[in-house]
């Protein structure tokens, strides 16, 4: 009886001592494989402490407004109102403190001599009642900071010849297709109600706590998300797919150029280079960024937490 005891006791107490052992089995091999992972990535990018340029992609709204995007905001940030000069200087300081050696805004990368002439005026004193983020924000900053020039990286996309570019063509695509249904998906419509229900939120909120919310990483992984739900992407019959092949391929054509131009611009290993960009370009940007072994990413969301 005493050993049908001491057997039974063994035998209640192995799940415990295997629970036990576990994570210490898990700690070891996680150490272990971290060790690898480190070295081969030194391979790539030298060693940890070796400098590289860093990036903080500033995810932002539009502060115009202009009407371009999915989403029509139902408010339009008042810049030039005594509390929004308040919360843009609270801006304006906090990415001071970032000391870019680079300012990066969204203008077409082709047409830096534009943009040149466009800087050049707001420092002699025109435009300076423009409320758009490349001057509000970009030239403000640059000025302040004596830079001589604000670089544009945005990038036209590149559309496959055969994807349908207009929202009619589209429609005609998934007609053909029988998919119809597929134009009208019942995620959109949530995701509608989200865009609403933020904009409900953001008037609670000050110019950095808003900024702030858009680069919360959950919030990018979730807007993110709205690429894969509109413009048809759905649309395909197994063998032809002219929902992936329009607008999320040129989107994701168009960011991938952005990159490039980051990647260009980052020259040297000191640079510092801040990023204004739309938040819906971050998600992608800022893949493309950490994954990348000879840059280092700045998180906008902790760089702009309360001090």
């Amino acid at each position: 009886m005493k050993n049908l005891a001491f057997a039974l006791s063994t035998f209640l107490a192995l799940p415990c001592a295997l629970a036990a052992q576990a994570p210490t089995a898990r700690a070891a091999e996680d150490a272990l494989l971290a060790k690898h992972v480190a070295t081969l990535r030194e391979l790539v990018a030298g060693p940890p402490e070796a400098p590289r340029p860093q990036v903080l992609l500033l995810g932002t709204f539009h502060l115009d407004n202009p009407g371009l995007d999915t989403h029509k905001p139902k408010y339009t940030f008042d810049v030039f109102g005594e509390e929004g000069q308040r919360q843009l200087a609270e801006l304006l300081a906090r990415l001071a403190e970032f000391r870019p050696t680079k300012i990066l805004v969204e203008q077409p990368s082709d047409a830096q001599g534009s943009l040149d002439r466009w800087y050049a005026s707001y420092k002699a004193g025109n435009s300076t009642k423009t409320a758009n983020e490349v001057v509000t924000v970009g030239f403000a900053l640059a000025q302040r900071l004596t830079h001589e020039r604000v670089y544009a990286f945005d990038a036209r996309p590149e559309w496959l010849p055969t994807a349908p570019d207009t929202d009619e063509a589209m429609r005609e695509e998934a007609e053909r297709m029988g998919k119809l249904e597929f134009l009208e998906d019942p995620v959109s419509a949530l995701y509608s109600r989200a865009y609403a229900q933020g904009d409900e939120i953001e008037e609670t909120l000050s110019l950095r706590q808003r900024l702030r919310l858009l680069n919360h990483p959950d919030m990018l992984r979730a807007s993110h998300g709205a690429y894969f739900f509109f413009a048809g992407f759905r649309v395909n019959d197994g063998e032809n797919f002219p929902g992936p092949d329009g607008f999320a391929s040129a989107w994701h054509n168009r960011n991938l150029r952005m990159f490039s131009n980051i990647q260009r611009l980052a020259s040297a290993p000191d640079e510092r280079l801040l990023v204004i960009v739309g938040a819906g370009h971050v998600p992608i940007l800022q893949q493309c960024v950490q994954c990348c072994p000879t840059l280092a990413w700045v998180s906008a969301y902790d760089f702009l937490a309360p001090r």
